[in-house]
């Protein structure tokens, strides 16, 4: 059994990735989980991934590649964000050393998917398309002290043809005024 002492993240894309980055930073801190800035020193990898630009998929999928390589060394490797939601299951098939995906709509799972990988040894998916506003944003783990991304609302309802944002962000949700206010009242007191 693989039980990480410390995590490494790297995130590929928008804000808000990396306002989602932010979030699971914030959550694996709480877990007891040490951060670290070179992946060679992490028992756990997160990619937290885009699928807009086929660049930004192909960089992922050969760094992983990469790790699977690596026999030495076996860290907990998790896909997170858009190519987690667009490529799904498929990801399993095509990178077998991926431990779990996680979709855009399910980073408040992220420790329960990681106790889940540690206690089954098995591969593990949750990328559900309904976003359920429930996120932390408290939690969020921010190493800019001068600037922070707020979210004001989450997916997209549109469906515009040239665009993937429905389809790996899910569909429209806005957050509740009083907990912006609340958010950015703490932002400005840290």
């Amino acid at each position: 059994m693989r039980n990480p002492k410390n995590f490494y993240i790297k995130t590929y894309g928008c804000q808000m990735n990396e306002l989602d980055t932010e979030i699971m930073v914030g959550q694996l801190l709480r877990r007891g989980l040490q951060r670290v800035h070179d992946e060679n020193e992490a028992d756990l990898l997160i990619f937290n991934t885009c699928s807009i630009r086929d660049l930004a998929e192909r960089k992922v999928m050969g760094k992983i590649g990469l790790l699977g390589r690596n026999k030495t060394r076996r860290p907990i490797i998790g896909v997170t964000g858009c190519m987690a939601m667009a490529k799904k299951e498929s990801l399993f098939k095509k990178l077998p050393q991926i431990d779990f995906v996680l979709g855009t709509n399910n980073i408040s799972d992220i420790n329960n998917i990681l106790d889940e990988v540690i206690q089954t040894e098995r591969p593990t998916i949750k990328t559900d398309l309904q976003f359920e506003e429930n996120l932390d944003y408290l939690v969020a783990h921010r190493e800019d002290k001068v600037k922070a991304f707020v979210s004001i609302i989450r997916g997209c309802d549109k469906f515009c043809t040239y665009c993937v944002v429905p389809y790996t962000r899910g569909q429209e949700v806005s957050r509740p005024p009083e907990d912006i206010e609340k958010e950015c009242r703490k932002l400005v007191q840290e």
